[in-house]
C-alpha cells in the first residue's frame, strides 16, 4: 500500500473459513503506535463482515477479549447490529491498547468475518489483516504466535 508517496507495508493472508454463524478471529496484534511525527493519529482496528448469501442477513454481535486477560472479560461492551445480506459491514475497534485480542463475530446467518489493524497513517507505518480460524473437531497439533 502507497499513502500519497508514502510506503505504508504489505500483508499476504490466505482463504478464509466458510461462512458460520460463529467466527473467531484470534491473535489480533496491536502494536505500539507508529513514533515519529504524527505518531499514533489514525492507528486504527476495523472489524468486517458480511453475510454473503442472498436473503439471509440480521444482527451481528461482536465481542473482543484480551488474550491474557485472566478472567477473558471482554474490551468494552459487546457491539450489535444490523447486517444486510451481501453488503460489507465495517466496524472500528476502539480502546485497544497495545497487546493480542480475539474477536468473536456471533450472527443468526452465516457470516465471514476477519479484522485489520494499522498503527498510523505516517511514514513507517504498518498493518496487517487477520482472518477467521476454522473450527477444530478433534484433537490437533497446530503451529500458532506467541
Amino acid at each position: 500500500v502507497t499513502r500519497t508517496l508514502q510506503a505504508a507495508g504489505i500483508d499476504q493472508i490466505g482463504p478464509i473459513v466458510a461462512p458460520s454463524t460463529e467466527q473467531v478471529i484470534a491473535g489480533v496484534a496491536v502494536p505500539a503506535p507508529t513514533q515519529g511525527e504524527g505518531a499514533g493519529e489514525g492507528a486504527q482496528t476495523i472489524v468486517r463482515v458480511m453475510a454473503p448469501a442472498a436473503g439471509e442477513a440480521g444482527p451481528i454481535s461482536a465481542t473482543v477479549t484480551a488474550v491474557d486477560a485472566a478472567t477473558g472479560a471482554s474490551v468494552g461492551s459487546p457491539v450489535s447490529v444490523p447486517l444486510e445480506p451481501g453488503v460489507p459491514l465495517e466496524a472500528e475497534v476502539t480502546g485497544l491498547t497495545e497487546g493480542e485480542y480475539i474477536v468473536r463475530v456471533e450472527a443468526n446467518a452465516p457470516v465471514v468475518a476477519a479484522a485489520w489493524h494499522t498503527s498510523g497513517f505516517v511514514q513507517g507505518s504498518d498493518f496487517a489483516w487477520f482472518t477467521s480460524a476454522p473450527a477444530l473437531g478433534a484433537t490437533a497439533l497446530v503451529a500458532a504466535p506467541a
